[in-house]
């Protein structure tokens, strides 16, 4: 990890890379457990003044060749891609003494297939799948009054999955037949489904004496399909 800081900026690289190799059960047993891994992360900020600061954030990683000794398929690979931006504001002189906004973004590529194990050479299975994950949340914390704080908010989030299982047919275990030609058959596993929440808070507390009251309100408008 590499960092460089100043008042006015912060940069921070990180990043590695894993190769496991497969164990051995008490008896000598291999199992079945191999993988490969490699991520590297950028994270900035700038502290505009002493009451504004912006972060962005960024970070990529990819496994591979990873096996799995209790599922009839393996990952050959699996991709992922995440980013944020951040505001922050904060000011305990005004009425708005703070305001955090983010927005989020995370991109999944997936694939999954048996080619490591024997049923391969009777029917080759592949699954593509692939998610996107996108959000954004604000924050406004106002000051009633000295003993009372209000906080209002809303947030944003969507994930949306897409993906399909092939497998090409060449000899039917079941009827014991060859399947001359092969045959290709298409499975749904994520039907190009997707979920997104809107979401508005309130929240506030007030105190007396030595006892705080407390109240919060939610509302959420689900929509999937």
């Amino acid at each position: 990890m590499l960092s460089i800081s100043h008042k006015k900026y912060y940069l921070q690289v990180s990043g590695g890379m894993k190769d496991f190799g497969n164990y051995k059960s008490g008896d000598g047993t291999e199992i079945l457990s191999k993988f490969k891994h490699s991520d590297y992360g950028v994270k900035g900020a700038w502290f505009i003044n002493a009451h504004h600061q912006v972060i962005l954030d960024w970070h990529q990683a990819k496994a591979e060749d990873a096996l799995f000794a209790g599922l009839p398929m393996d990952s050959d690979f699996d991709k992922s891609k995440t980013g944020s931006l951040h505001y922050s504001y904060k000011n305990e002189k005004t009425r708005l003494t703070n305001v955090d906004i983010k927005a989020y973004g995370n991109f999944i590529d997936h694939q999954m297939s048996n080619r490591n194990r024997p049923a391969w050479v009777n029917s080759q299975a592949i699954s593509k799948l692939q998610s996107q994950t996108f959000g954004a949340r604000g924050e406004f914390n106002f000051k009633l009054s000295e003993k009372q704080p209000l906080l209002f908010g809303v947030d944003y989030k969507k994930v949306a999955k897409q993906g399909d299982r092939e497998r090409l047919v060449f000899f039917n275990e079941c009827t014991q037949m060859v399947v001359d030609p092969a045959k290709l058959f298409v499975d749904a596993l994520w039907q190009n489904s997707y979920q997104t929440d809107f979401g508005v808070f309130l929240e506030s507390y007030r105190t007396m004496g030595k006892f705080i009251a407390s109240a919060g309100l939610r509302a959420d408008f689900v929509n999937s399909e």
